[in-house]
């Protein structure tokens, strides 16, 4: 999958500015080294829980998938999808 340069630029320049991010440069002379701040620690960490939550709700929503199997079947997926990169 390829990420946009210019996008990606623009999308850390407003975290940063958000102060969920900090960027600092890193050792190599056009890179960056990105860390979240506690802010930005404490939205993933909300997210997380939200998106743990989404999913609960889907699987007592659709009982008849099986969330074992489901979840065996996304490992597969992000799997070949890292494996062409």
């Amino acid at each position: 999958m390829a990420i946009d340069p210019s996008l990606l630029t623009k999308d850390l320049k407003f975290l940063e500015k958000e102060e969920i991010i900090t960027r600092s440069l890193s050792n190599e002379s056009r890179a960056y080294h990105v860390d979240l701040t506690d802010k930005g620690k404490k939205i993933a960490e909300q997210l997380g829980n939200e998106m743990e939550e989404w999913w609960i709700s889907f699987f007592h929503a659709h009982p008849e998938i099986n969330q074992a199997q489901f979840t065996e079947q996304l490992k597969l997926v992000y799997e070949a999808f890292n494996a062409n990169e």
